[in-house]
């Protein structure tokens, strides 16, 4: 279920300051079980739905720490916030305080991500850089959220050089929200296909799932 030699190969490119996401969305828990005894422990899913039916009766669940990467409606924050111990995909100021009432209502304090939409593509969803200084008043306000990083889904049709520069730009970016909200310290960008050159970037998450358990259907 998990591509032994390609997961030896991925940590052999890594540097020693990135973790790698295990992304299992659209894979039976098998996926999630061979992620387990391969001392994968950061789990990635797409969808709350999926994720709610999928875990249901799982047993391991303690052992691993569960991100949502996909974006995420205001209507299913009540079922994400009781099934995720991330939510990467934080993208506007009406998520952020719903995801606050919510937690607070569950009595839980929620980690969050930022989504940053750092090539300004609008056909994705995601923050803009310079929209950034408005969220640090709400975050500080907010006691039942906790930013712990940033993410940014890249254009896979970029350039090379492209890709460096928005991954270098993004690692800049928190950098600059850590000196203001000091537990920003993730950041998560990096897929299949540019994992490596996203750690060399300052990655400390990379979001992996094709090359470890193959084609989704």
């Amino acid at each position: 279920m998990l591509n032994i030699r390609a997961f030896k190969k991925i940590k052999k490119n890594l540097q020693p300051h990135t973790n790698i996401i295990a992304i299992t969305k659209k894979k039976p828990i098998e996926a999630i079980e061979a992620a387990i005894y391969n001392n994968l422990f950061l789990i990635g899913e797409n969808q709350v739905q999926e994720t709610e039916k999928k875990y249901k009766n799982f047993k391991q669940r303690k052992k691993i720490k569960l991100h949502l990467i996909g974006h995420l409606q205001t209507n299913k924050v009540k079922k994400a916030i009781s099934l995720f111990d991330v939510i990467q995909t934080v993208d506007s100021l009406k998520l952020l305080n719903k995801i606050n009432q919510e937690a607070k209502k569950q009595k839980k304090t929620q980690t969050i991500y930022l989504q940053i939409n750092i090539s300004k593509d609008k056909n994705k969803h995601g923050i803009l850089e310079e929209e950034i200084k408005s969220y640090y008043h709400e975050i500080k306000k907010n006691k039942n959220v906790k930013l712990k990083g940033i993410m940014t889904i890249l254009n896979q049709t970029n350039t090379t050089k492209t890709t460096k520069n928005e991954f270098i730009k993004t690692k800049q970016l928190q950098r600059q929200i850590q000196k203001e909200i000091t537990s920003c310290k993730e950041v998560s960008m990096g897929m299949s296909k540019d994992y490596s050159l996203a750690s060399k970037s300052g990655a400390t998450q990379v979001r992996i799932g094709t090359i470890l358990f193959g084609k989704r259907k």
